[in-house]
């Protein structure tokens, strides 16, 4: 686990601590006096609140290291200009379900970036058949393509949670409307490095 990871962990646990503590002396002072307990409600709330963000951590604690495009690039990527000999797929996310946990982008069958939301990159294919798999902490979803060249395809990266788990789905737009639910999203390069560790 990452040394940033550790020190916010260590910063809930302490957090966690103190609210409990706070929470047992305002039940002596105030409801004990009137008859009444609430320390038992106080522990649960925290062990609850202690719990998910813990789990927040170890969750982003996976995100890898991706270098962002600068403005120059990210501008001419969104000009959505057809290139010679190849075709181009920009992938996108929007949603705010999971967005600071990476979603693995593969093509097939290699990683070529992660995002998280907002944010977008963009691939470009030879022609011929491809695959574009993306990968949420090991719910997956998959589009395959006949990439002709000078064409570009749009992929829309989505949320569905379930009882048991959230899972992406990918969604084919046209390039104008995916422009418009880019917005100012950043634009992530190829993952220059693993899982962090």
């Amino acid at each position: 686990m990452k040394r940033s990871s550790l020190i916010r962990l260590g910063g809930i646990v302490g957090a966690g601590i103190v609210l409990s503590v706070l929470g047992r002396m305002a039940d002596t002072w105030i409801f004990t006096a009137a008859g009444e307990s609430i320390s038992g409600n106080i522990d649960m709330l925290v062990l609850v609140a202690v719990t998910g963000l813990s789990a927040a951590v170890f969750a982003t604690d996976r995100n890898r290291d991706v270098a962002l495009a600068d403005a120059g690039a990210r501008a001419q990527a969104l000009t959505l200009a057809p290139k010679e000999g190849v075709a181009q797929i920009i992938v996108f996310r929007n949603d705010r379900m999971g967005a600071r946990i990476g979603v693995d982008v593969n093509v097939d069958d290699r990683l070529h970036t992660q995002l998280t939301s907002p944010g977008f990159t963009l691939v470009e294919l030879s022609p011929g058949p491809h695959r574009i798999t993306v990968d949420f902490q090991g719910q997956c979803a998959e589009h395959a393509l006949e990439a002709a060249a000078g064409t570009l395809v749009a992929l829309h990266v989505k949320m569905r949670m379930s009882m048991t788990a959230t899972s992406p789905t990918l969604e084919a737009l046209e390039p104008a409307a995916a422009r418009k639910l880019i917005g100012n999203a950043p634009m992530a390069l190829a993952a220059t490095a693993s899982a962090r560790t």
